[in-house]
């Protein structure tokens, strides 16, 4: 159970819907839309993470940040309060305007209350634009929920998947709803729910329920093997998290040459290799198995030793449990057939974002060989063939919107690569869907990605027109003079489909 639990750790994005924590539910507001984005454990400035309340007593290079019950001794509220020209005020002029009167008491109000936070509950950024929580009246402008993925398997004590929530509006828009939603399991003896972070308890099947404004959605829930226990595999875990933290790519120990002496194969095309170079190459250095936090793997991983890459993964998260939990297991390589990734797939396929610094998440589930499939959002790498409409955080697949345009969003595994279509339309653009007469199911597709972009169609072609366009398409050539006026002269309504 220690990797399925330390892996909890890491998911961006994930929270629950809750009734009992009112001072939690405002301060979250103010520290989701004006502090987390510059604190998450990807960027952490001056070492501060505000995405959990250990992260946010603990501090940063200033010490710690917040003292439950005593806002005189949380520097958290006294740095909010400086005045706007104090080099020190949060956050800095740069990032945006000081917070408000009332933003402040609501944080004051929630540390005199002890800094109340439900287990498992972690922040994130988020923009002001999101919607309201699962107990606001019903918005007839959401047409439907989705929760991703459709359905949840959970097999062994160190399996686990995360639920993404996304609203659907009449306009084609969609919105993510996961912190504002409400989910319950339907038996909770066979399942942790954990923000949205379902782990085993024991075998059987049941129901996740999600609810937001009156709208609903079920996702089915299978354990098999809860208490089957599954060691840390080099190839399926430790080579996934070499990749993901950027060790094996072409501009670090992955190219030609190596880096600092040290040389893995590129994105990992040759594990054995790998697990050579960092068992046996120099033995008793890159691993040791006597002191396992002491192996160079790890602390050049999280930069305790000086490391060109820097500090590429953060003590005691999932990713440093994975290598220091393998080392400790004896270093070994797989033996025998393991079973080997066949596929991923992300969530959601399509997105039509209204407005800039709309935020979505997503999530990557690989399947393999032998039946099974894991949550693998954290070990995938992000990107985007548009950065100026629309951004992507390479670790987190958390995807932003900026100008208007299209991107395809590419989500990278093993070998596998798949992607997501996203259009980014203004949040004050007049536009009404115009009548689209569909004469086949092309035309009804074409109407539906019109409308996502919010173009409306030009009017029919005159005859001319339309009979030298499509010979230009489809001949590349133009009519001849016969054709012309044979097509004109052609007094059938459904001349232009028989031309075609």
């Amino acid at each position: 159970m220690r990797l399925a639990w330390t892996i909890l750790l890491v998911f961006p994005g994930l929270s629950m819907a809750y009734d009992k924590h009112p001072e939690f539910d405002a301060a979250r507001e103010v520290l989701e839309i004006r502090c987390v984005e510059c604190h998450t454990e990807d960027k952490a400035k001056g070492e501060f993470v505000m995405t959990t309340l250990a992260g946010l007593t603990k501090g940063g290079e200033g010490g710690a940040s917040l003292t439950p019950g005593s806002p005189e001794q949380s520097p958290l509220l006294q740095r909010v309060k400086l005045a706007p020209d104090d080099d020190e005020r949060m956050p800095p002029a740069k990032h945006g305007d000081p917070l408000a009167s009332e933003e402040i008491a609501v944080l004051e109000k929630w540390i005199v209350a002890g800094a109340p936070w439900p287990e498992g509950e972690r922040l994130s950024p988020k923009a002001k634009t999101s919607l309201p929580r699962w107990d606001a009246s019903p918005d007839p402008e959401i047409v439907s929920i989705e929760a991703f993925p459709k359905e949840v398997t959970l097999e062994t004590a160190a399996d686990f998947h995360r639920v993404i929530v996304i609203a659907r509006m009449k306009d084609a828009s969609t919105h993510d709803i996961t912190s504002q939603s409400r989910l319950t399991l339907e038996d909770v003896s066979l399942a942790h729910l954990v923000g949205t972070a379902l782990t085993p308890k024991k075998d059987g099947s049941t129901r996740l329920h999600i609810e937001y404004r009156s709208l609903s959605a079920e996702v089915p829930v299978t354990v098999k093997d809860a208490e089957k226990p599954r060691p840390v595999s080099f190839q399926l875990d430790v080579m996934p998290v070499l990749t993901a933290a950027g060790c094996n790519t072409g501009s670090c120990h992955g190219s030609a040459r190596g880096q600092d002496g040290f040389h893995l194969s590129l994105y990992g095309f040759d594990p054995k290799g790998d697990h050579f170079r960092l068992t046996t190459e120099m033995a008793g250095l890159r691993i040791n198995l006597a002191l396992t936090e002491e192996s160079l793997l790890v602390t050049k991983a999280i930069g305790s030793v000086p490391h060109t890459g820097g500090n590429l993964v953060k003590k005691d998260s999932p990713f440093y449990q994975t290598l220091v939990g393998w080392i400790r297991d004896g270093a070994e390589y797989d033996a025998g057939e393991i079973p080997r990734p066949t596929g991923i797939e992300v969530q959601p396929r399509q997105l039509v974002l209204t407005g800039s610094d709309v935020r979505i998440p997503f999530t990557v589930r690989a399947s393999y060989s032998d039946g099974t499939d894991r949550d693998v959002t954290t070990l995938s790498t992000f990107s985007t063939s548009n950065d100026n409409s629309v951004s992507i955080r390479a670790r987190e697949g958390l995807a932003a919107s900026k100008n208007r345009g299209e991107a395809f969003l590419l989500a990278r595994f093993h070998t596998f690569t798949e992607g997501s279509q996203a259009i980014v339309v203004p949040a004050d653009l007049e536009y009404t869907r115009p009548e689209f007469p569909a004469a086949n199911y092309i035309d009804t597709h074409v109407a539906e990605k019109l409308n996502k972009l919010r173009i409306v169609p030009s009017d029919l072609a005159d005859d001319e027109s339309f009979l030298r366009r499509v010979y230009l398409d489809i001949a590349g050539l133009p009519p001849t003079v016969i054709e012309r006026e044979r097509f004109l002269s052609d007094t059938r309504p459904e001349k232009r489909g028989a031309l075609v």
